[in-house]
């Protein structure tokens, strides 16, 4: 089989019946830069996970998706906890499996963001975009209207 086929059949393959000692699903935070991001683990505790070279240019890692984490390698030595055995693409098929964990849960779709009136209050005005009082909007106006009619004036 190509190396091709092979990467596509790894990362086609779904959700494994049981997780294996050491694995745990978790979210991606962030991305820190040389292939390594920051987890987030069921427990809501922060760790640096590796992507392996299996993956690299084969798949596309974004914040707030999943992986599967293997943290169970205790021969490390530095700040990365683990590296990433799988990385979930079906989701939906993942969280069916009784393992996904109830943190994990699916967040309900707002939709639009909602918000109250009240808040426009709140803002600050920005210095850049300065409105025109009312005073100036009136010399603004009448400044502007004598102006084309000059114009006009001068065209015909």
């Amino acid at each position: 089989m190509s190396r091709r086929r092979l990467q596509q059949a790894t990362l086609a393959s779904g959700p494994p019946d049981v997780l294996a000692d050491g694995h745990f699903i978790a979210r991606i935070l962030a991305a820190q830069g040389q292939q390594i991001f920051s987890v987030e683990l069921p427990d809501k505790s922060e760790v640096l996970v590796e992507l392996p070279p299996k993956f690299r240019s084969t798949v596309f890692v974004k914040r707030g998706g999943y992986v599967l984490a293997d943290l169970g390698s205790s021969e490390r030595t530095n700040k990365i906890a683990g590296e990433i055995v799988e990385v979930v693409v079906e989701e939906k098929e993942w969280r069916k499996m009784s393992y996904w964990p109830k943190e994990f849960a699916k967040r309900p779709d707002l939709g639009y963001m909602q918000y109250d009136d009240d808040d426009d209050d709140e803002l600050m005005e920005n210095p850049n975009h300065r409105m025109p009082s009312s005073d100036e909007e009136d010399d603004i106006g009448v400044t502007a209207f004598w102006l084309s009619i000059r114009e006009f004036n001068i065209k015909t």
